[in-house]
Parts: C-alpha cells; structure tokens; sequence
C-alpha cells in the first residue's frame, strides 16, 4: 500500500532541523511505493494549508520549533515563517494525517492540570495535541519539553528506521517506532540524555501509520 508522507522544515537557518528532514525523507524514500512531499525553509501557513486541503497524507513530519503557551493553550502551536500554526487552524484543513510528528521542544506538552480543570467548561482552549486528535488524526507524537537538537534528530532517525521497517504487509505498531526512537537516543547519546523520555504518543501504540 503506497504512503503519502509530508516533511516539513521551516528554518532556514536551522541546519540540524533541515538534515533531520533531508534524512527522513531519504529513510522514506527506501520505502516501496512512498509518495514524499518536501517543503523546506520559509514555510508558511499558506503551503501547510494547501498541501493538507488538497492531499491525504500518511505522515506529516515537522522539524523545527514549537510554543506552548501553559494559560492559552489554545495560542500555543509549531513555528511558521509568517506566524504559529494552531490546534484551531488545524482542524479546519480538509485532511489530517494518521500520524502527526511534531519534533520540536514543547509540542506534546498539554498543560498543568490543575489549569485544565479550572477551564473544563470551555472546550475552545485545546493544545496541539487534543486538537489535532480530535480533527481526527490517528496518533500524535511530539516532545513534552525542550530536547537536544542533536537527540531530536537521533529520535527522528530512529522513529522512522522502524516505521520504514515495518511498512510492509507484515505491518509493525506506531509504538515500536516511538520506542525505537526512545532507544536510539540512548544508543547514541547515553542513558544520561533526558531527551528519551521526552518524547510522548498520544493514540493508539497498536496501530499502523500507513
């Protein structure tokens, strides 16, 4: 079964967020039938928009940064070259991928609870993580807090040696990737790099990107 994956990368500057791109797509590209979409510096809400209305993507893969805002959560969202895009903008687009990867500091973080609890009545306030989930994408994985830019690339690599290896019939779970993205960076980086834990999924660990 083909796979429609869309990397991201919005930092021109940014060079280990662009390897960590070029190298994934380089991971999917081994894959039979992968179908992969780039886009790479200044990126903007315009392009995320259209690539997400007019085509259903697998994969959709950002690297670069984030900012999670713990009282307006809602504010919060992944760092465009002309602004953030939010949970809300989100869930407006005519397509969301089974699986959303946001490797960036702070994209999976959702809040002090006590926060959330005092905010139940008002359903608008949602992080990136509940508003991509609930726009309907199949599982979210993202960094709870800042990481190593070189451990964010680790993971990368990891997550999609995995999802590359398992793509074929015989299938392979979207937490064995997560998991093997956990233990390259130990691999790599030592059991004293944090980043490892870091790293969250949210849906099903059962289930399959593609």
């Amino acid at each position: 079964m083909p796979a429609n994956l869309l990397l991201l990368s919005t930092a021109d500057t940014d060079l280990l967020a662009a390897a960590e791109a070029d190298a994934v797509a380089g991971l999917l590209a081994a894959l039979p039938g992968a179908n992969v979409t780039t886009l790479m510096g200044g990126v903007g809400y315009a392009d995320v928009a259209r690539e997400l209305d007019t085509h259903s993507y697998d994969v959709f893969h950002y690297a670069g940064h984030a900012r999670f805002d713990v009282l307006r959560e809602e504010a919060s969202g992944l760092v465009l070259a002309d602004g953030l895009l939010t949970a809300q903008e989100l869930a407006f687009r005519t397509h969301l991928p089974r699986l959303f990867v946001a490797n960036a500091c702070h994209s999976a973080a959702t809040g002090d609870v006590r926060l959330q609890e005092q905010a139940a009545a008002s359903r608008a306030t949602r992080n990136l993580v509940s508003g991509v989930l609930g726009a309907g994408a199949r599982a979210f994985v993202g960094a709870m807090w800042e990481v190593d830019d070189q451990a964010a690339a680790t993971f990368a690599t990891g997550l999609y040696h995995e999802l590359v290896r398992t793509g074929g019939p015989d299938g392979g779970s979207i937490g064995d990737a997560v998991r093997r993205g956990r233990r390259q960076i130990i691999a790599d980086h030592g059991d004293g790099q944090p980043a490892w834990a870091a790293y969250a999924l949210y849906g099903s660990p059962w289930r399959r990107a593609w």
